[in-house]
């Protein structure tokens, strides 16, 4: 093919061009004389030939030796000949080309760091933190291995894989800044690695000799130990039998899956077709086989990484047995949750934070620090082998006795509703009455599981009720079964006194009265069947009592109540009864005008001989010479106000108040009596001061009352009735 004559002549000038312009050309793209060599010239500058040979074995001085951005960790010729003969070797030069890349790729990092900014952490926000980072991730990772003759691949994420992670180890370092910047202590580093020399710079248990030696593609530390990846949580676990047991119960939660893209490299590299699982951990804190803690994608740092504390075979093996006593065979999934995150921090558990840093589960170590066997820094975490066992707070407070018997499922439902959280805290005191299922179903209640409702059958009538106020009504005697004891401090019922039940979902809490190991509610009072308590164990936030029966609560009015107590004991209650009976607030059906059924309420009723006084004194109507009253209804309505002011003036409106010295039940309090003349007058409050035993009103006008003990804590439904001494005046 002939080239035409413009075409030659365009290309003899662009050959003459380039020619004229060589020299500026290599000026401007060229190489800069002031530019430091690539990682390995630079290496062979500074005499690091033992590092060389191991990276050319691995086949890296093509990586190394052009453009990048790495950190890394040369091992000095020192270090090595240390290493050769710690492994038995004659030379450097026996090292296989497995372990030469080993060394390579772990002592390699993403990245170019210098001494001084290899602690900074780059946080979500993209915010530099100086001195907050303590690992940065290496070029290496570990891929396929066999297991039990199955092929497997750790996870790299607590959730779905990701195909585009490969799971590399992170390499630890310490500096001054770490440690400035940190509640990270010297101590911390020497508990773990006891045999280092901290040179102000050190990586994991080697010192850092040189440091910042410049180079084209990133930076060289110069360290006094060669450095190989260390196991993870769950690689030490299964190299060690004596912690067996442990790694017996995680395996339960192992979840095994495939994927097609990792299938096929793992073919491609070995030319195997076994298939390959990925292998995480469901249902716990994390998987400890994944090395990446919670990586947010916006840098190659770490300011931390999970922990583990993890009991000896005898111990688990003997903690099981207790804790399937009642339960058996096997533990249920979420008793396995428990008892696994209960020895997991998924945060960093440093040596001098022991007793202070909260697991998995927001609780703190149970066990004397002295138990700690032995401390290893893995790959993803810190690790802690004890003689103890870690007691979740589920398996230790009144919660664990119905939890971990299958007899109690029914009320750990209920308990587990919005009770859980409370009474698992171990430092908040709580008493518990044991509710079994059959005793549950006895008295009428069950619960469908195939569609998640409540129904309860009256036993006396046949009459059922379903859905939300079945369920509403069975939540109600769970909660009253949870026991307030911040103050009372009780640990047997062998005695008399009054229980503060919990607030349930409508915030009212109700209370129960004992007498010498006899419980009642105020339903097992209207039908005189109280419980029994069978067995009393002690739990560390308080005890737990098996009973003969189920609670109950009331449905009769409060003026029956109050009626009913007239007639068992008239000379506490009958004058005010016959005051209240011939009012014009009480109905037949004993409901009384201005009071409502269903809300709390303390009733504070006057003996007949504290009338009896009033009457002698002109503050209510009767003979002033025998003190009789004169409680028959007057024509006048004016005489009739007054009589109902009386009245309600001794109800202590939406609050119940027992004589236990309960502190959150103290000082001035709301009366039903509102006054017409000015409704929103603070005038119509009592004052009222409780300890244990006793209770002392004081009303409007300074005069105070004390409690009848005797005749008093009357339970009703969600009300209190007491007996107190005098009268409690609004005015003269």
């Amino acid at each position: 093919m002939k080239r035409s004559i413009p075409g030659l002549l365009y290309l003899l000038l662009l050959i003459l061009f380039a020619g004229c312009n060589k020299k500026e050309l290599d000026e401007f793209y060229g190489r800069p004389s002031n530019l430091a060599p690539p990682i390995y010239d630079q290496l062979q500058a500074n005499g690091y030939t033992s590092m060389l040979a191991v990276i050319d074995k691995a086949g890296y001085k093509d990586i190394l030796g052009k453009a990048g951005y790495w950190t890394l960790f040369a091992p000095t010729n020192e270090a090595f000949q240390a290493y050769a003969e710690l492994k038995g070797l004659s030379s450097i030069n026996d090292i296989d080309k497995k372990t030469a890349e080993t060394i390579v790729r772990y002592n390699t990092l993403y990245n170019s760091y210098r001494k001084d900014n290899i602690s900074t952490f780059e946080s979500p926000e993209k915010i530099l933190e100086p001195g907050l980072s303590f690992r940065k991730k290496s070029t290496y990772y570990d891929f396929v291995y066999e297991e039990d003759g199955k092929k497997y691949l750790g996870t790299n994420s607590n959730g779905n894989y990701n195909e585009a992670d490969n799971n590399n180890k992170y390499v630890p370092f310490f500096t001054d800044a770490l440690f400035a910047a940190t509640n990270i202590t010297l101590e911390d580093y020497k508990t773990f690695f006891p045999n280092a020399t901290f040179s102000g710079f050190n990586v994991v248990d080697a010192s850092v000799t040189q440091s910042d030696i410049v180079a084209q593609n990133g930076m060289i530390h110069a360290v006094d130990k060669v450095l190989l990846p260390p196991v993870n949580i769950m690689e030490y676990l299964s190299s060690k039998p004596e912690y067996s047991e442990f790694k017996k119960i995680l395996e339960q939660d192992a979840v095994l899956t495939t994927n097609y893209k990792l299938q096929t490299r793992y073919k491609a590299i070995s030319g195997s077709d076994d298939t390959v699982f990925v292998k995480r951990y469901a249902n716990m804190s994390f998987s400890p086989n994944n090395e990446n803690f919670l990586s947010t994608g916006s840098s190659d740092a770490q300011a931390n990484f999970w922990s583990a504390m993890i009991p000896t075979n005898e111990h688990v093996i003997a903690y099981k047995e207790y804790l399937l006593k009642d339960w058996g065979p096997e533990l249920s999934p979420a008793m396995r949750r428990h008892f696994i995150d209960s020895h997991l921090w998924n945060r960093a558990l440093w040596p001098s934070a022991l007793t202070t840093t909260a697991n998995a589960k927001a609780e703190e170590i149970t066990f004397d620090p002295s138990k700690v066997l032995e401390t290893k820094m893995l790959s993803n975490g810190n690790f802690y082998g004890i003689d103890a066992i870690q007691e979740a707070n589920v398996f230790r407070t009144v919660y664990s006795k119905p939890y971990l018997n299958r007899n109690y499922l029914l009320q750990v439902r209920g308990l587990d509703r919005n009770l859980r959280n409370k009474i698992i805290e171990p430092l908040d005191k709580f008493g518990l009455i044991m509710q079994s299922d059959e005793q549950l179903l006895e008295a009428g209640y069950t619960f469908n599981e195939a569609i998640n409702n409540y129904s309860w059958r009256n036993p006396a009538t046949g009459a059922t009720i379903v859905d939300n106020n079945a369920r509403n009504q069975f939540l109600r005697l769970i909660h009253m079964s949870v026991i307030d004891n911040s103050f009372a401090n009780i640990t047997d019922l062998s005695g008399k006194g009054v229980l503060k039940g919990s607030k349930g979902e409508s915030e009212v809490e109700e209370y129960l009265i004992y007498d010498n190991n006899k419980i009642w509610a105020s339903g097992n009072i209207e039908t005189n069947t109280p419980l029994t308590i069978t067995k009393t164990e002690q739990t560390v936030n308080g005890p737990v009592f098996t009973v003969s029966g189920v609670l109950a609560y009331g449905t009769k009015r409060l003026g029956t109540r109050i009626q009913e107590l007239a007639a068992a004991k008239p000379s506490l209650y009958g004058y005010f009864f016959d005051f209240l009976s011939k009012s014009t607030l009480w109905n037949s059906n004993g409901s009384i005008a201005g009071v409502s059924q269903g809300v709390k309420y303390t009733v504070l009723i006057p003996t007949n001989q504290a009338i009896m006084e009033a009457v002698k004194r002109g503050e209510l109507p009767g003979n002033k010479i025998t003190g009789i009253p004169t409680t028959t209804r007057s024509a006048n309505l004016a005489e009739q106000a007054e009589i109902n002011r009386f009245i309600l003036y001794h109800f202590v409106d939406k609050e119940t108040v027992a004589p236990d010295g309960d502190p959150f039940k103290q000082g001035q309090m709301s009366t039903v009596y509102d006054d017409p003349a000015n409704p929103e007058s603070p005038d119509t409050y009592i004052r009222i001061e409780t300890t244990p035993n006793a209770m002392v009103v004081t009303d409007n006008l300074g005069n105070t009352a004390s409690l009848v003990l005797s005749g008093s804590n009357n339970l009703a439904d969600r009300a209190l009735i007491h007996s107190i001494d005098r009268i409690l005046l609004y005015t003269n």
